[in-house]
């Protein structure tokens, strides 16, 4: 995929490669995600590489793909069935459907934010502190283990789907993953996602960088630390917006970040 063609209309196509079959290709796989994401987040955070490289394995190792075998798809095309099965597991566990579907390698960005959605919803119809009952869910854990283990093409998609990042950052902001959005700022700044090709023009770089942070400032002052706390964060994401650009001269178009 050429970086000019990244942000064309046509859908991205997505790679997911089987899933390892035995302990020694779950071994492998296992090394070579260590050795990866441990590279690309400590070039992410060169303040603290060490303690944010094992912060996010730790994360990545609680993703489903390591932990869930699904016993049969969850939406079966042709099956007049099916979505009524799909709508009502999706209004009752939520999370259990993104599971399978994480673990399948079938999971969207839609797929996502119906999940998300789902669990606010459900949240929502019960009594209690809700931003404990959301950080109790572990949704935005869920979609942060899944964006380290994707390919450049699906977080590009992800980023692509405003409605998805928006509904998982207000999962993050509730379980206190301010730490984590920092570094996908900060990898939208530097308009590289990650992974082989995860370079992104810089128009759409900015562009996404501006929608994210304010969905993220909307979602801390909200679901997490509030005002004062988002206002802070937006003070360290302000730092960022000098690398979206090479140019000098279009520095001064940055004011908007």
């Amino acid at each position: 995929m050429k970086g000019t063609s990244i942000f064309n209309i046509k859908a991205w196509s997505k790679i997911h490669p089987p899933l390892p079959r035995t302990p020694r290709e779950s071994q492998q796989l296992l090394n070579a995600l260590t050795s990866s994401f441990r590279r690309q987040l400590e070039a992410a955070d060169t303040n603290k590489p060490a303690q944010s490289a094992d912060k996010h394995l730790r994360t990545i190792l609680d993703n489903p793909l390591f932990r869930v075998v699904p016993s049969k798809p969850a939406y079966t095309p042709g099956d007049p069935n099916a979505q009524k099965t799909l709508e009502k597991r999706l209004a009752e566990e939520p999370m259990a459907v993104f599971d399978d579907l994480v673990a399948a390698g079938s999971a969207t960005p839609k797929d996502i934010f119906q999940c998300l959605q789902s669990q606010l919803a459900l949240i929502g119809s019960t009594s209690g502190d809700a931003n404990q009952a959301m950080k109790r869910s572990g949704a935005g854990s869920r979609v942060v283990s899944w964006f380290w283990a994707s390919d450049s093409a699906s977080r590009k998609t992800l980023f692509k789907y405003r409605r998805a990042t928006s509904a998982a950052l207000k999962f993050m902001a509730a379980e206190g993953l301010q730490d984590i959005i920092m570094v996908w700022l900060r990898m939208l700044s530097k308009r590289d996602l990650g992974g082989l090709d995860g370079r992104i023009p810089e128009l759409p770089a900015r562009q996404l960088f501006n929608e994210f942070l304010s969905d993220f400032m909307a979602a801390e002052i909200r679901y997490g630390g509030g005002i004062a706390s988002a206002l802070g964060y937006f003070l360290q994401a302000s730092q960022m917006c000098s690398f979206l650009t090479d140019r000098p001269s279009a520095r001064l178009e940055l004011t908007r970040c």
